[in-house]
């Protein structure tokens, strides 16, 4: 069973334009994309309205994710008023991006308790204009958090309103497994998942097989460079260079290290959903044609032996 592929919204309203992001969104439901993913913090605080916009008349044909434990942050003004301009330059200099990030205004992540999970769930439901959605998740939530007494109820609240379907932990290995252990409303766990960063192998032998869980993987291709890092080993390695060529990867290291991490994905989390950014049709069409002509998984996961992970896994 392949995984699926999700669409993750995270640049949706800041990065990506209101306009172009509701052009996006329903060119990837044209191409069979079915499971969106959101946060109140995404897009400066604005991807769960433009999601909402989105949804009018599909809401049946979809699965909706969103989160509460971040709040959005709350640029002024100025930088409200800047965002066409910064996406202008953004596209017309990518490598601007990172000092654009620097100065983007933080998320808060306060303490999860009940008080904030049934009101958030209400304020997102209200800005995606539903009165559900199929996985409510707790966004970086603590090991502590996801097992208080409170956190409980709060969750079986959601569950027996139905106002939400699933509780996902959208965390860490370490808060995904003590949720796990705790309770069983937990039916969904988000991690990310690369190749420096196997979170999905290292959570995986510590979910109970008795437990019908589905479990959701992002950030494919990595952070800080990881793609860069994963191209410079491919040609300094020669070892690694020749296991590419021999499964099939062709084109420069650059090309050969943005395929192998989409295959990675794919294969890791087999019967899951991977999340990915696909807001250019390039994008979308790259995605869909990996996970169509993926390499075989066995090969996939003998390539990943070379490579180190972060040692923060």
């Amino acid at each position: 069973m392949t995984a699926d592929i999700g669409f993750g919204c995270a640049s949706l309203g800041s990065r990506v334009s209101g306009s172009d992001g509701l052009a996006a969104l329903a060119r990837a439901y044209d191409a069979g994309i079915r499971w969106y993913d959101v946060a109140p913090s995404y897009g400066d605080g604005q991807a769960e309205a433009i999601l909402g916009q989105f949804v009018a008349g599909r809401r049946d044909t979809l699965s909706l994710c969103t989160k509460v434990g971040i709040l959005p942050p709350s640029p002024s003004l100025p930088k409200r008023l800047l965002r066409p301009v910064v996406r202008a330059a953004l596209n017309a200099a990518p490598g601007l991006r990172q000092m654009v990030r620097r100065h983007r205004p933080a998320a808060a992540k306060p303490p999860l308790d009940a008080a904030r999970i049934l009101p958030g769930l209400d304020a997102s439901l209200k800005r995606l204009r539903t009165d559900h959605v199929d996985v409510l998740a707790l966004h970086e939530a603590t090991p502590q958090e996801v097992v208080r007494d409170d956190v409980l109820r709060a969750i079986e609240t959601a569950l027996t309103s139905g106002k939400a379907r699933a509780i996902s932990i959208a965390s860490s290995p370490d808060a995904a497994v003590a949720g796990i252990a705790a309770s069983p409303l937990y039916g969904v766990v988000q991690l990310a998942n690369n190749p420096f960063l196997p979170m999905r192998e290292r959570v995986a032998p510590a979910l109970p097989a008795h437990r019908s869980l589905r479990i959701v993987t992002h950030t494919v291709f990595g952070a800080s460079g990881m793609v860069e890092r994963l191209t410079a080993l491919i040609r300094h390695d020669a070892v690694l260079a020749a296991a590419l060529a021999d499964a099939g990867y062709a084109g420069g290291a650059r090309d050969q290290a943005l395929a192998y991490m989409a295959d990675y994905a794919f294969a890791a989390n087999d019967g899951g959903v991977v999340l990915m950014s696909m807001f250019g049709a390039g994008h979308l069409e790259a995605n869909l044609a990996r996970r169509g002509h993926m390499v075989d998984p066995a090969t996939i996961r003998a390539i990943a032996a070379h490579i180190p992970p972060d040692a923060a896994t």
